[in-house]
């Protein structure tokens, strides 16, 4: 098994957890509900942004693409007059190794596989690559960066062992994803 399919089946519980609350919670039924998924949805890129940033690895980790999306999320705020977000829920955590970083990045850069469902959800909603969509139309064309990640991944030299970071920085970030998803 590679280790991307590793990971994939090492969060597999948490990502279903995520997708299921996404549906529960109604996220793309409503204007109201479209907005409270976009400050989430910031909120969360925002926490990870910094804690990637401030790892040793930052120099060498593809981070454009999350720092995009994070511009582009602010800009899909505004377009629904959107002021109030609501910030970190993330508790304090070291310094990220490389491998750990590499898992975070997993979940941030894999998340762009689902934006292109999610545009089809939010364009029903009235929102448009140019306006309340930004970010998903963005994440939806630049399929390059998931590719980015998974090469890293895949070049990355450890062994089965040294894994167990990666897999855990990924379960965690994905229960960052569901504390974000989860407040009021």
């Amino acid at each position: 098994m590679g280790r991307r399919e590793r990971l994939r089946f090492e969060t597999q519980h948490q990502h279903a957890a995520l997708d299921r609350l996404i549906e529960e919670r109604r996220y793309f039924d409503s204007f109201a509900g479209y907005a409270s998924w976009l400050r989430s949805a910031l909120d969360f890129n925002r926490d990870m942004e910094r804690l990637l940033a401030q790892s040793p690895a930052a120099a060498s980790l593809p981070m454009a693409a999350l720092r995009q999306r994070i511009g582009l999320l602010e800009k899909d705020l505004a377009d629904l007059n959107v002021t109030d977000v609501g910030g970190s829920v993330m508790a304090h955590r070291a310094q990220l190794s490389a491998m750990e970083a590499l898992g975070i990045l997993y979940v941030t850069e894999g998340a762009s596989l689902g934006s292109r469902v999610l545009l089809v959800r939010a364009r029903h909603l009235g929102f448009s690559d140019g306006c309340g969509a930004k970010h998903l139309a963005y994440a939806a064309q630049c399929i390059a960066h998931w590719r980015a990640v998974v090469t890293m991944l895949d070049a990355f030299p450890c062994g089965t062992e040294e894994e167990e970071p990666m897999i855990a920085a990924a379960q965690w970030a994905f229960d960052v994803a569901l504390s974000h998803w989860t407040r009021p």
